[in-house]
Order: structure tokens, then sequence, then C-alpha cells
């Protein structure tokens, strides 16, 4: 739990100083759009779409919110949403157009702060700062529907493993997680010099601050994968039935991987 504690320390700070520098692009990493290049309409306008194509694979007849929910229109939907790693919101105010309340969670407090000035009401949606290796501030069975997209891929493997239970736990039973993620890489990846497991604690951690310092200038994020049978076995250990995989390319076409749908038993 400590490694997982320091892990969660230096992205925060990652994420803290890619926020002041380039938060749009640090949530969409489009390459023709770094250096300030999103426009912030075209920008949550990729949300609202992403959004709705992945509400649209929830079963109609049964909604977030379970067998027997009801509307409150065409695409409200009733049930408590979580967007885990909000960011500046894109997705999390995209939701709030689908379910009746949506709590957006993030370790970035700089990033919270750009996603609640979007909008001025906050209407039916929560921003809140979360700096644990877990979701503890939440009890078992706090959501509808947990989601997230573009956030496990760029923690490492032990956090992508307990935040895939974690967002389990906190879903409702008969409600449905859904997250993207990918589950190998065409790209070679570089191995730690033995050595270095040999440096003292305090070389490593300022180590780790002058990559992420260099990292947010030259635009460089840590993206990780889980094997899809290993993913489906953490969820089934979840209590989690009827999982659905659907290909994903969303990371980039060097990290193919899935959609996962899945329910609570």
């Amino acid at each position: 739990m400590k490694l997982l504690k320091q892990r969660a320390t230096i992205l925060r700070r990652h994420w803290e100083d890619m926020a002041r520098s380039d938060a749009l692009w640090a949530v969409l990493t489009d390459p023709a759009k770094k250096g300030g290049g999103w426009n912030e309409a075209a920008f949550y306008e990729t949300g609202r779409e992403t959004i709705a194509a992945h509400v649209a694979l929830l079963p109609a007849e049964e909604g977030a919110g379970g067998p027997g929910s009801q509307t409150d229109g065409p695409k409200k939907r009733r049930g408590r949403a979580l967007d885990f790693g909000c960011g500046v919101g894109r997705l999390t105010w995209a939701l709030a157009d689908h379910f009746q309340h949506v709590v957006g969670v993030d370790i970035s407090a700089s990033m919270l702060g750009k996603a609640r000035a979007h909008r001025a009401e906050t209407g039916n949606v929560d921003f809140v700062l979360n700096t644990t290796p877990d979701l503890r501030a939440w009890a078992d069975g706090s959501f509808d529907f947990v989601y997230s997209h573009l956030v496990l891929q760029h923690n490492p493997v032990p956090l992508i493993e307990t935040f895939i239970g974690e967002l389990c736990r906190v879903c409702r039973p008969g409600g449905y997680v859904m997250f993207q993620l990918p589950a190998r890489t065409l790209h070679r990846r570089a191995r730690k010099p033995w050595w270095m497991w040999f440096w003292p604690p305090s070389l490593v951690k300022r180590t780790w601050r002058a990559f992420n310092r260099v990292a947010v200038v030259r635009g460089v994020m840590e993206v990780n994968f889980l094997e899809a049978d290993r993913v489906r076995q953490l969820l089934t250990e979840a209590g989690m039935i009827d999982v659905r995989a659907y290909d994903d390319l969303s990371a980039g076409p060097g990290y193919p991987g899935f959609l996962y749908l899945a329910r609570k038993d």
C-alpha cells in the first residue's frame, strides 16, 4: 500500500503540471492540438459524442438504473453515475445529460477547477478530489453506473488492478461498470536498467520528479496495458457478470484494447 501511495503522489504531481501546461491536450492527446490547439467547444463536443455512443451500449430496457427504472425525458436516465479520472469534465458534463446525478472524481485539483469553470452552474454534477490509491470516500454500491475512459492506462499496473476492483465495489448490485483499457502494445517497451533497483529511495523520487517535468514539456505520458484475460478475472472476482468486451483503439493505434462493460451480480 505504501508503494501505491507513492505512485499515486507521483501521478498527482504529473497531472497537476499537465493541467497547468496544456490541460485540454493532456485529456485528449490529438497531436494536431498540442500547445493549446483545442477549441473548447469542439473539445467538449467530443465528450458528448463518446458518451452517446457508450451509453447506447447499455441495455435499453434497464438503462443504468437497473430493471424498472424510469426516465425524465428522451435522454435522461435515473440513477447516479461516477466518472473516474474526469479531468476537466469532458465526459462528466456529457454524462449529466443521461443521469440524474454525476460525480466526477480526479487526482488533480487544477483539472477539477477547470472542469467546474466550464459551466457556471453545477446542476446535477459534483466534482471531487481524490488523492488516495482507492475510492474509500464512497461506500459499497454508491453508484448505478461507474465509468472510466482514457484513464486507467496512465496508471502503473498494480494501481490499474486496484482501481478495477474499486470501480466494481462502488457499483450497486444490478448496476453497470464500463471502462476502456489497452490489452497490449505494439511499441517496444524499455526495461528499467538493473542498477536502478539499487538506487536509494530518495534518489528514485528525485528522478521521477525530473522525469515528470520533462514529460510535461515533451508531452510524454505513461501508457500501460492489461491483458483481457486478466481483466476478465478481476471483474469476475469483483462480482461482475455478463462481461462484454468491444474492440477499442482510443488509446492510439499502437495500443489495441477493449471497452469493457459488465453488470454487478
